[in-house]
């Protein structure tokens, strides 16, 4: 799956209020006040990372993401330490307190990559606090349109297998969201402006547009999308 963030970075944070939304839930879940260094992953246009970096002024912050129009942005608008680069191959200079990630696993292909970054950038009893896109994220859209990249993303059974190998899971939810839009140009607009398609297969004609949208209110009622969301707190064993 290869979303297309590099082409947001400017809009994302305008159009990307779940993202915002679960990402800021995810720092209540975290109790501790004594990590001294935290790791930011997938962390776009760096809004979350000053987020922590206001609830954790002590600690050694970075942040990273593979995009480099995202890293290029977040450099403009925050002072903490952001690098371009990407999870399946970064290693920080040592490990981290506090491994933090938000709606970015949904992107990896495979759940043994994952792992192998966590393990790698994380020490004994370091907290890794995570959210993750789920398999019914537009499932109204699932339903009337082929190829959309959440029908792909892994669920929540087999993550929780998966973090079991070396973690402790201290918390998980399982939690859905619904976002109303005046039309399905507005929904598709901002996935289009948060990155979260994939490489364009479908060419939208007017007609095409009137066609779908009437399919998905007949169906559904009212164009509202659903987010499905994972979050997870975990500590290395």
């Amino acid at each position: 799956m290869t979303p297309q963030f590099s082409k947001a970075a400017t809009t994302y944070n305008q159009y990307a209020r779940i993202q915002q939304h679960v990402g800021t839930r995810l720092l209540e879940h975290i109790s501790d006040n004594t990590y001294t260094s935290i790791l930011d992953c997938g962390c776009g246009t760096g809004s979350l990372t000053k987020q922590v970096a206001n609830h954790y002024p002590k600690a050694s912050i970075t942040g990273f993401d593979k995009e480099a129009a995202m890293i290029k942005y977040a450099k403009s608008q925050h002072e903490t330490s952001f690098i371009e680069a990407d999870l399946t191959t970064y290693t920080a200079p040592a490990p981290v307190d506090l491994l933090i990630s938000n709606a970015t696993f949904q992107w990896v292909d495979s759940l043994d990559l994952i792992t192998q970054f966590l393990t790698r950038n994380t020490h004994a009893q370091s907290t890794v606090a995570c959210t993750i896109f789920g398999p019914q994220t537009f499932i109204e859209l699932q339903h009337l349109v082929p190829h959309i990249p959440a029908a792909s993303f892994f669920d929540m059974p087999q993550y929780t297998a998966q973090f079991e190998q070396n973690f402790q899971i201290t918390y998980a939810d399982n939690s859905t969201y619904h976002s109303s839009f005046e039309s399905l140009a507005d929904l598709l607009k901002s996935i289009k402006l948060t990155g979260t398609s994939a490489k364009n297969t479908h060419i939208w004609t007017r007609s095409k547009l009137e066609k779908l949208e009437q399919n998905y209110t007949q169906r559904f009622g009212s164009i509202t999308a659903t987010f499905n969301v994972f979050t997870f707190i975990l500590k290395r064993l």
